[in-house]
């Protein structure tokens, strides 16, 4: 079962999802976070996608997190004008 659900999050066109070097670089990411950032993402700063205001919240998640998986929700940097992306 959590082969499948893996499998399926890298395949999805509506999850986001990325897995993080411990300095919270981007190792790879799935291609629906990679389409809303609008490019490549590997080897760039996962920081830099989310809003400024939530970077201490990040920064408590990577240090918290252990090998395997550890969902969390940040609102991701929008348009100027527009509703940041969960």
């Amino acid at each position: 079962m959590i082969a499948s659900i893996e499998s399926w999050t890298w395949r999805s066109s509506a999850v986001l999802a990325a897995e993080l070097l411990a300095d919270g670089t981007i190792a790879r990411a799935n291609p629906a976070l990679e389409q809303l950032a609008g490019r490549p993402l590997g080897g760039q700063p996962f920081a830099s996608l989310i809003e400024p205001s939530q970077h201490p919240a990040f920064a408590r998640a990577l240090a918290n997190a252990q090998d395997g998986w550890s969902p969390a929700t940040f609102a991701f940097l929008g348009a100027p004008g527009r509703p940041s992306t969960d």
